[in-house]
């Protein structure tokens, strides 16, 4: 029993060996081709780096290309690791980095995977942990914060707050002759003081808690918007937000008054209030929550977010190329004439080769059945193996798709922030625009005030019989250019509001109160230096260079398909011979009848034309894209030298538009002392309100146009988004965060 049993065993040993064999290689290869597939442009990690701060530690992690990564956290004991895919580590293999800082111990650094590099970072305490990229998209950044400490440093702002508003006042004071403000203090009448001063004391309410001891303390803002997780990091005043005595604008120290109790009683009774004026509740809003919000509300960049995700499903369509596929079939078939039948069971397991070309594995189960006889069984298992030797052979040549995906995605991204960076452009001119009307608004509102006193004015010196009475149609003739000026000031400013409303995305209907005031502070800027920086971080060259290297492939894939067609076909065949004994027997008896083939197949189109074509026509684009590369750098130059000429013409704008503002102040309060002495007239007197009014109106623009001018500047150089202290949050395009040094 037990010898007959062994026997049996060896003969089927013997006859299933070749089959298990080849099934074993065609796993072999499934594995190795996939893994080839899914290995992306090889990057080396460069550099690890640490740099402690008072309440935090920042870690950069370099990498030699555009890097993608994953970080997760660990608890008992609190750790960080960040997983680098497709990257070496190079030099720093199994290297650890002693840190020994209150939040950070110590860094370390491992191959995790043949193409995962993984960085550990041990955490001392309990911390907050935000990872970012820059601009360039090769380095990770990873900011620790002490929890413990940031709460202590907040409840110690609180009993510090009086001594700090004294401190704060001392430096401005200190600090005065450093930066160009308009008007100057000495310059400054004794009303604007009283103005600027209760300005100071709002803008020291609304920023107090930002600054303690010269060090910053963090304040979170949860922001409730269609994006999850946002979160928005603020620690100093925006760029927009300071203080009034360093503001530049003119300001009648009513602005913190709603428009509605500015101008009650100040238009004519016969126009109706209502259809100028929005009397809903005014929303105070910065030009920092106006850029937060449009990241999460604006729908443009809504839109643009989905293009990189579609671009990356279609790296995932590139590589799914190369994967196996799974084949199962069956077939009937009958002759009524022989009064025959067959019954075919074909399984089988084909796989797309990254070096071209594919292998298979199959087996045929066959079932012949006739009338007059037994039904026969037959198997057979067949291995194939077809690649390419010219055209479509080659690794590079078969990942080509996937390398196109990638670049293609990278552009995605590139093109995501050239869209933030526009629709905060459009933000910020929308923001100081708005700014602006409300400004122009308050001048109006005062000019017509003055028009009124002058009115007034003019009726007691004709009362009293010093003027004719046919001058009073001259003061009538100003209070109505002024109503007139003053009901196209309220048109500008909900034109501006609607604007700035339809960029954020919110109600039309709401009022806002932009409450930043515009600062004229000098920034100095060197042609080349902003050239070399442009050229480092623009979106559109950086694009330009992704396009060149597809180009480049496309050219190399023309180029190959442009030979003939040469394959090489081998196969190897065994099976039974047609047996009564069923599928069993005819499975156990796979090695009676073998067979082998080799074959060589070889196309030429003659002519070539159309391969020819497409090669020198994919060599035309590459050109042409090396042309318009070199055209780009020289409009970048262009963009960056006219922001510069543009930047300087702003500042001396700002400074003729201050003076002349200040002389027609003085030259109107003479002409109104002469009048009251008889030595002038009223038309003297109105001409020179008028000029006032405008110069007010130039002296506001002129400053809202410096700020604009200097957005552009830092738009052309391609760093806004760092400017403004905006960066992707964990390297998601659908986060972002905002956090100082």
């Amino acid at each position: 029993m037990n010898c007959s049993r062994t026997k049996w065993l060896q003969v089927n040993w013997s006859r299933w060996k070749s089959l298990i064999s080849a099934a074993l290689l065609v796993f072999f290869f499934m594995v190795l081709n996939l893994s080839v597939a899914h290995a992306a442009i090889a990057g080396i990690l460069k550099d690890v780096s640490y740099t402690e701060y008072d309440d935090y530690v920042r870690v950069v992690i370099d990498v030699s290309t555009t890097v993608r990564f994953y970080k997760r956290e660990i608890g008992n004991p609190h750790r960080v690791y960040i997983d680098i895919k497709d990257t070496n580590i190079g030099s720093f293999k199994n290297k650890i980095i002693d840190v020994g800082n209150l939040i950070l111990t110590r860094i370390r650094t491992a191959q995790f995977a043949p193409n995962t590099v993984r960085v550990v970072l041990d955490l001392e305490n309990v911390a907050e942990v935000k990872v970012s990229t820059p601009l360039s998209l090769k380095s990770i950044v990873v900011d620790i914060y002490d929890i413990k400490k940031d709460r202590t440093q907040q409840k110690l702002q609180s009993s510090a707050e009086p001594s700090e508003k004294n401190d704060k006042k001392k430096e401005a004071e200190e600090k005065s002759g450093d930066d160009e403000r308009l008007p100057a203090k000495d310059a400054l009448t004794e009303k604007d003081k009283i103005e600027n001063k209760t300005h100071e004391d709002v803008n020291e309410k609304r920023n107090s808690g930002e600054e303690k001891n010269g060090k910053k303390v963090k304040k979170e803002i949860s922001e409730k918007n269609d994006t999850p997780n946002t979160v928005v990091k603020t620690e100093r005043p925006s760029h927009a937000e300071v203080k009034t005595s360093d503001a530049t604008i003119y300001n009648n120290g009513d602005d913190m008054n709603s428009l509605e109790e500015q101008l009650s009683g100040v238009l004519s009774e016969k126009q109706d209030d209502a259809f100028f004026l929005n009397k809903t509740v005014e929303k105070p809003l910065t030009l920092r929550e106006s850029f937060i919000e449009a990241l999460s509300r604006n729908l443009t960049i809504k839109s643009s977010k989905i293009t990189p995700i579609s671009a990356a499903l279609d790296i995932s369509s590139a590589k799914a190329a190369f994967y196996p596929t799974f084949t199962q079939g069956y077939s009937l078939s009958g002759d009524p004439v022989s009064k025959t039948s067959a019954m075919l069971i074909p399984t089988g397991i084909s796989l797309p080769l990254i070096i071209g070309g594919s292998m298979g594995l199959s087996l045929s189960n066959t079932k012949n059945l006739t009338d007059d006889s037994a039904a026969t069984y037959q198997s057979t298992v067949a291995a194939t193996l077809t690649v390419p030797l010219l055209a479509g052979a080659g690794y590079s040549i078969n990942r080509a798709p996937i390398i196109i995906a990638e670049l293609t995605e990278t552009n995605s991204k590139l093109a995501l922030r050239e869209q933030v960076e526009a629709t905060l452009v459009n933000i910020n001119s929308a923001y100081w625009n708005l700014r602006l009307a409300r400004e122009g608004l308050m001048i109006q509102v005062d000019a017509l005030k003055e028009a009124r006193r002058l009115h007034n004015k003019t009726l007691e010196l004709i009362k009293e019989g010093e003027i004719a009475e046919l001058d009073k149609y001259q003061t009538e003739a100003s209070i109505s250019n002024r109503e007139v000026q003053l009901i196209s000031a309220i048109k500008t400013l909900r034109d501006s509001q609607s604007t700035l409303l339809n960029l954020l995305n919110r109600d039309l209907s709401e009022n806002l109160n932009p409450i930043d005031l515009p600062v004229f502070n000098r920034i100095d800027s060197q042609y080349q230096k902003s050239v070399d920086i442009a050229l480092e971080n623009r979106t559109d060259y950086l694009q330009a260079l992704q396009n060149m290297k597809i180009n480049e492939t496309n050219l190399k894939l023309a180029k190959n398909n442009a030979l003939p067609s040469l394959s090489l076909s081998l196969g190897y065949n065994t099976g039974s011979t047609s047996n009564p004994g069923g599928f069993e027997r005819s499975l156990d008896h796979l090695s009676e009848d073998r067979s082998w083939i080799a074959a060589m197949s070889l196309s030429i189109p003659i002519p070539n034309t159309l391969k020819e074509n497409s090669y020198y026509k994919s060599k035309l684009t590459l050109e042409q894209a090396k042309i318009n590369l070199e055209k780009l750098k020289e409009d970048i130059k262009m963009a960056i030298r006219q922001s510069i000429l543009g930047l300087n013409t702003a500042r001396k704008q700002v400074e003729a538009a201050r003076k002349t503002m200040e002389l027609n102040q003085i030259k109107l309060n003479a002409e109104k002392a002469k009048l009251e002495e008889g030595l002038s007239d009223l038309f003297t007197v109105i001409s020179f309100q008028n000029e006032l009014v405008t110069s007010k109106l130039a002296e506001a623009g002129a400053v809202v146009d410096y700020q604009t001018a200097v957005i552009t500047l830092k738009k052309n150089e391609g760093i806004l988004l760092s400017y403004l202290d905006i960066r992707f949050q964990d390297g998601s395009i659908d986060n972002y965060y905002t956090s100082e040094k």
